[in-house]
């Protein structure tokens, strides 16, 4: 089973945070929030918009975006998006979000008990095997 997982990410980030506070405790107190997952369902939307044809609500959706644009790749989407370079800004989209969305797998604890079984088995017919 496939799980889109992002904690992750924001487990660095935590500690990022943690660890500059450590060393600059003086510093100001702004924190790097990086909600991955919403930066990813916002990119969805925008690229809809964009396919939509719909200039207002990109406009919008873009503007939101750009309390992110620390970060170089979503910077250049939005740069793309304003200069009407729309099937880069898509292409750039898709690979953001490939590149973000990290798939783990989890094992199936179905199977673990399965081989269990198995192993148990062949250990039955052994133990048959040496009583002939």
């Amino acid at each position: 089973m496939c799980v889109c997982n992002t904690t992750l990410a924001e487990q660095f980030i935590a500690e990022f945070n943690n660890i500059r506070k450590q060393y600059y405790p003086d510093e100001i107190k702004e924190e790097i929030v990086f909600p991955l997952n919403k930066i990813i369902k916002r990119l969805e939307i925008l690229k809809n918009y964009i396919l939509l044809e719909d200039i207002e609500e990109l406009n919008r959706e873009t503007a939101k975006l750009t309390e992110y644009t620390f970060n170089a790749d979503l910077l250049e989407i939005i740069k793309e998006v304003r200069n009407g370079e729309f099937a880069s800004a898509i292409n750039k989209i898709q690979h953001f979000i490939s590149k973000n969305h990290q798939l783990s797998i989890r094992p199936d604890p179905e199977i673990a008990a399965l081989k269990l079984e198995i192993k148990k088995l062949e250990n039955q017919l052994n133990g048959y095997d040496m009583k002939r």
